[in-house]
């Protein structure tokens, strides 16, 4: 059996994947490395509550635009810049995590890590998810 949708019932699949996306957080382990899973992850969070390193970002539902085609179903937020108030070193990807912190997703980037090491370094992250639906 073979599951069907209409335009928009493909728009509010999406949707109801990114609502849960409440914040935007980085995190600085190296997880190719190691087999975690989401549900029982070891990440070693940069924190603005413990550190005041960066502030974690909150996503706003209203700000992410979406793209619906036969093959994809894809989600793009605006440009989010971290800015560092001193220097933590290696920053290896991002996550999101919904309104109780719990992690959804994560990404690690493919060109990094990157290094931040002095106050001032940003990173720049156009937080996206997309829904292959050809596979």
């Amino acid at each position: 059996m073979t599951l069907s949708a209409t335009e928009s019932g493909k728009l509010e699949l999406i949707k109801s994947v990114v609502r849960k996306f409440h914040t935007l957080r980085l995190f600085t382990n190296d997880l190719i490395s190691t087999s975690i899973t989401l549900e029982d992850p070891v990440l070693n969070e940069i924190t603005s509550e413990q550190d005041s390193k960066y502030n974690p970002v909150e996503l706003v539902m209203d700000n992410w635009f979406f793209n619906v085609s036969q093959e994809e179903l894809k989600a793009e937020y605006p440009v989010v810049i971290f800015e560092f108030s001193q220097g933590i070193g290696a920053v290896t990807g991002y996550f999101y995590t919904d309104e109780n912190d719990t992690i959804i997703a994560y990404e690690e980037f493919i060109d990094g890590p990157y290094f931040m090491s002095r106050k001032g370094d940003r990173i720049r992250i156009v937080p996206s998810y997309s829904l292959n639906l050809t596979g």
